[in-house]
């Protein structure tokens, strides 16, 4: 015969719970531990650190623990490749370390672009040696502008746009990818989930995405993304928090952000807002700050800790536009902008010898080092460039110009590898 003995909990005890001492730790609404101080954890195998690993802390197999003493975040090894090493953070589920980066170290893309009705021309440009962009191949669509453009370590990516006959703008609801590595031509891969354009394009690791932009009759606040690692149609994932246009996109390792852009659908005027979305979790954008200067139809670029905004024009046609550049760190909470002490170039001449910097639907892409754009044009959307010009993350100094496009374009989509 058994005999079942109840012993009596002490209830005082349970109600001792939180993070200090000599309290009990329960899970939070989650069934997740708290933030706690992990500086005395021992005993649990694995490697462990007082900060988080890196891509050199080197485990030897996948599936190594690594556990921050300081701030108790645990990671798990999920690619063990000396120097790359891929760790996945378990705890907060973001700020996950890899060696993936928006910025690339070789090579700036644009694609397609507006010389009048729309062309289908990819050029490339060096990012070690100043130089102009060579012509390597064609777009699968004959005619493309105003696309957002995405890159992958392999890829460069062109999502919707349109382009303009006499008569009539056609939408284009197709995406297409080229092969960095061998100069390759672009193929139609899928769809958006509706023709869109002039949206605000942001890469991870895994999509490429595109947030607002103008379908063939109003603004739009959808966020689609692509993936990369198959040629399947975009999916929507989330809203911007309005119907926004011709914005700057911009990526870090963990969002997309959309800066700028016209809500205005009387006179196109441009706003300030900066809303950032999660490369992590599909979900919606938020706003987040404020640019100093308002935009539309800018240029998005990055360094691993800051986004920057370049060009654009602040309201409609005939309207001065601008040859600013601005910045906004990715860290702090508040991400409103400042401004970088240096300005973009452009050649004078023509009606637009009211306005001698100013610079919009321009193309760019961002190198370790320095910001690139290329093309563009005046306020009135006339005389369109060839120039190209770069300016140095790190030293805030005038733009300089160290090449030229094959030919003048504006509208065009942007990529790096």
């Amino acid at each position: 015969m058994t005999i079942l003995t109840l012993t009596k909990v002490d209830v005082g005890m349970m109600e001792d719970v939180g993070t200090s001492a000599n309290q009990l730790v329960q899970l939070d609404s989650n069934a997740k531990i708290p933030a706690v101080d992990g500086s005395l954890l021992t005993g649990l195998g694995g490697l462990s650190g007082s900060s988080d690993p890196t891509l050199s802390t080197n485990p030897g197999t996948v599936g190594t623990k690594f556990i921050n003493t300081t701030d108790g975040e645990i990671f798990i090894c999920t690619d063990a490749t000396a120097g790359a090493n891929v760790w996945k953070n378990v705890g907060a589920g973001s700020g996950n370390i890899y060696p993936w980066a928006f910025q690339g170290s070789s090579f700036g893309y644009t694609s397609g672009g507006d010389p009048g009705s729309g062309t289908n021309h990819i050029y490339k440009y060096s990012f070690t040696t100043d130089g102009n962009a060579t012509d390597i191949a064609d777009l699968a669509s004959s005619q493309r502008m105003r696309q957002a453009g995405c890159s992958s370590t392999t890829h460069g990516y062109v999502l919707g746009g349109d382009y303009w006959a006499p008569s009539t703008t056609t939408y284009l609801n197709s995406i297409e990818k080229f092969q960095f590595s061998n100069n390759g031509g672009g193929v139609d891969i899928a769809d958006l989930t509706a023709v869109n354009r002039m949206q605000a394009p942001s890469s991870s690791e895994t999509y490429g995405y595109a947030a607002g932009g103008y379908n063939a009759s109003a603004r739009v606040n959808i966020i689609e993304k692509t993936p990369f690692a198959s040629d399947s149609n975009a999916t929507d994932v989330g809203d911007t928090t309005a119907a926004t246009n011709s914005p700057a996109g911009i990526s870090s390792t963990d969002y997309g952000y959309l800066a700028g852009g016209s809500r205005d659908a009387n006179s196109g005027a441009a706003v300030n807002n900066i809303e950032k979305w999660s490369h992590v979790s599909d979900g919606n954008s938020a706003d987040v700050g404020d640019l100093t200067q308002v935009a539309r139809t800018s240029i998005g670029l990055n360094t691993g800790s800051y986004g920057y905004v370049a060009g654009g024009t602040a309201v409609a046609y005939p309207n001065a536009a601008n040859e600013f550049i601005q910045k906004f760190s990715f860290a702090s909470g508040t991400q409103n902008s400042v401004a970088y002490s240096g300005i973009l170039t452009f050649t004078r001449g023509g009606n637009n010898s009211a306005y001698p910097h100013n610079r919009q639907s321009l193309a760019g892409a961002s190198s370790t080092v320095s910001g690139y754009t290329q093309g563009g044009s005046d306020a009135q959307g006339n005389n369109t460039t060839l120039l190209m010009d770069k300016f140095n993350f790190a030293t805030e100094a005038n733009a300089t110009n160290v090449g030229d496009l094959p030919a003048k374009k504006a509208s065009v989509g942007s990529h790096q590898y």
